[in-house]
C-alpha cells in the first residue's frame, strides 16, 4: 500500500501454497521373488504367480537369476513414481528418481540387517560372509511406456525378467548399479 505521495507504507503479504506434486517409493530388501514373465497382478488378487508385494516383509530368499541380478544379491527397489499432470514435463520425475539414489549412496549401510535384532537364521546366513549386504544394486518395475525415461536415468532393461502386467499395465524390470563406498560405516 502506498500513501498519497507514492511511498510504500505497508508491504503486500505474499501467499504461499504448499502442495505435494510428486512422489516416489524406495523399498528396502528383502523382496518377494521377481515377477514371472506373463504374470498378471492386481490390487485385490493375484491372477497368476506369486505376489510382488505383501504386508509382511518377505524372507531373505534365493530368487531366479535374471540378466542383471544373480538371484542372491540384495537390491533396493524404486517404484510408484508419480507427478501431478500439470507438472509433468518439467523435470520433476527426474529429480524424484535421483533423490533416493543420492540418499542411498550417502547411506549405503542403512538397509543392511542387524545380526543382533534379526539373528543369522532369519537372514538365511550361516556365516558372516553370507549376511546380505547392499552393494549398490537398484531395481525398478517400470511401466513399458516410461522405460525410456528410466533408461535416460541410467537404468538398463533386464531382458531376463521378461514382461508382466500390474494393474492392467505392462511392466519390465530394469536395474542400475550405484558406485558406493564399500568402507562406509
Amino acid at each position: 500500500m502506498k500513501d498519497s505521495d507514492g511511498n510504500i507504507v505497508q508491504r503486500k503479504q505474499s501467499v504461499t501454497k504448499t502442495q505435494p506434486i510428486g512422489t516416489i517409493r524406495l523399498v528396502p530388501f528383502p523382496h518377494t521373488p521377481h515377477p514371472e514373465p506373463g504374470s498378471i497382478y492386481t490390487a485385490d488378487a493375484l491372477e497368476t504367480g506369486p505376489s510382488p508385494e505383501s504386508a509382511d516383509p518377505p524372507p531373505y530368499i534365493v530368487d531366479r537369476a535374471t540378466t542383471f541380478h544373480d538371484g542372491k544379491e540384495p537390491y533396493i527397489k524404486l517404484g510408484r513414481i508419480a507427478v501431478l499432470k500439470e507438472f509433468r514435463g518439467s523435470g520433476i520425475a527426474k529429480l524424484l528418481a535421483n533423490a533416493p539414489l543420492v540418499w542411498a549412496m550417502q547411506n549405503p549401510t542403512f538397509f543392511n540387517p542387524s545380526i543382533a535384532s534379526m539373528g543369522m537364521e532369519k537372514m538365511g546366513a550361516s556365516s558372516l560372509d553370507e549376511i546380505p549386504v547392499w552393494k549398490g544394486l537398484i531395481c525398478v518395475h517400470a511401466q513399458e511406456q516410461v522405460a525410456e525415461a528410466w533408461a535416460k536415468w541410467g537404468f538398463e532393461l533386464d531382458e531376463g525378467m521378461g514382461t508382466w502386467v500390474e494393474e492392467g499395465i505392462n511392466h519390465v524390470g530394469m536395474f542400475r548399479r550405484l558406485n558406493i563406498d564399500k568402507q562406509a560405516p
